[in-house]
């Protein structure tokens, strides 16, 4: 062997695709095109005989894409300077057609030429300001009519005991202090019980004042909340 040493073989095999990239590439698509159907046929199988080897590639090609994010637009919030690079947001500033064409919610999903292509109409946010920049006013239980049904009266009452939890709370963040009550966050410091629901509108107020006066909840920023339920 030209190479017994395993990191040498790899160095080796690196500096031959940078040289001659653009041939195999050539090469590659040309095959491609002339045995599309076989090859779209075997990659299906690959993937159904081995679904972890998708989601493991999934999640290597989207924290590639997101440090390449945050490295190219400053690497800390652009209104706040916060610089914690494993909670920060990327937040479009105008509707991009690039994003909107297609329905594509995951960072993994879109090439490299078209996240290149979206940069300029890209910032960094921490998810507070983040949070705030996406504020609808309508939502700071402020309405014009007293008669509501529907999505508006669900909102209502979602409002109305996330008022009351701030208030019963402090109305700040527990851990910095932060105090811009319309972005504060319930959390769960043993985890959620199993009679508390996904939606608020259908939890009660005893269930509330339950969790209230067993110290089960806690008002955190967006910053703090998003920092206590790391990504896995």
């Amino acid at each position: 062997m030209p190479y017994k040493d395993p990191e040498e073989a790899k160095r080796h095999r690196k500096e031959y695709y940078l040289r001659n990239r653009d041939k195999m590439n050539v090469v590659k698509h040309a095959y491609y095109l002339k045995h599309k159907a076989e090859w779209r046929r075997r990659n299906y199988a690959q993937r159904k005989k081995h679904p972890e080897w998708r989601r493991a590639y999934r999640r290597r090609m989207h924290q590639r894409k997101r440090n390449f994010l945050i490295n190219s637009l400053g690497g800390k919030c652009s209104l706040c300077g916060f610089s914690e690079n494993d909670i920060l947001e990327v937040h479009h500033v105008k509707n991009d057609p690039v994003w909107t064409k297609r329905d594509r919610t995951r960072m993994e999903e879109f090439s490299w030429s078209q996240i290149k292509l979206m940069l300029p109409n890209l910032k960094l946010l921490c998810p507070n300001c983040h949070h705030l920049s996406h504020l609808d006013k309508q939502n700071r239980i402020q309405y014009r009519s007293s008669r509501l049904y529907g999505k508006d009266q669900r909102r209502r009452i979602k409002q109305r005991k996330q008022e009351f939890i701030i208030n019963r709370l402090g109305g700040e963040c527990s851990k910095c202090g932060y105090a811009t009550r319309y972005i504060l966050e319930v959390h769960h410091v043993n985890g959620a019980p199993k009679h508390w629901s996904r939606h608020l509108t259908s939890v009660g107020y005893s269930k509330i004042e339950s969790e209230i006066s067993n110290g089960n909840l806690i008002l955190l920023c967006p910053n703090c909340h998003t920092s206590a339920h790391p990504a896995s």
